[in-house]
């Protein structure tokens, strides 16, 4: 019932005849990985950034790596919790792909897999976010 929505039928029907539309090509092969290098190298610039600059004072520091310290625990609290849900999932969003590949087991294992690299991508944000936070934290 859900793959019969006017919207599924739309996307399917493009995505059938993707080599036929050249905006796909140009943006899923030029555009989204220029972007994609571009934004991981001004990550990397900006981390480097922070992580270059100096505390203030010793006090400073001491309490810094206590709230270091509790973003760590807080982070890997959260990677356990986000990491469980992801194996719970992994096979039923898995099923969700069987009808978009000729070879059900292929489907099956590609979902999963892009589901499984969007959650630890999304962990990896929030640990680079959490630690540059907390770098951040101290040298303002």
């Amino acid at each position: 019932m859900l793959f019969e929505l006017p919207a599924i039928v739309d996307l399917r029907n493009i995505l059938e005849n993707f080599s036929d539309n050249i905006i796909f090509f140009v943006a899923l092969y030029v555009i989204i990985p220029v972007t994609l290098i571009i934004s991981f190298a001004c990550v990397i610039f900006i981390f480097r950034r922070i992580n270059s600059l100096q505390e203030k004072n010793v006090r400073m520091r001491e309490l810094n790596q206590e709230i270091t310290k509790g973003a760590k625990i807080y982070l890997k609290d959260q990677a356990r919790y986000l990491l469980l849900i992801l194996g719970i999932l992994f096979i039923p969003v898995g099923f969700t792909g069987i009808q978009y590949l000729g070879i059900p087991f292929l489907a099956v294992l590609l979902t999963a897999l892009i589901f499984l690299l969007g959650g630890v991508s999304s962990l990896l944000a929030g640990y680079i976010g959490m630690i540059s936070a907390t770098k951040t934290n101290i040298l303002v």
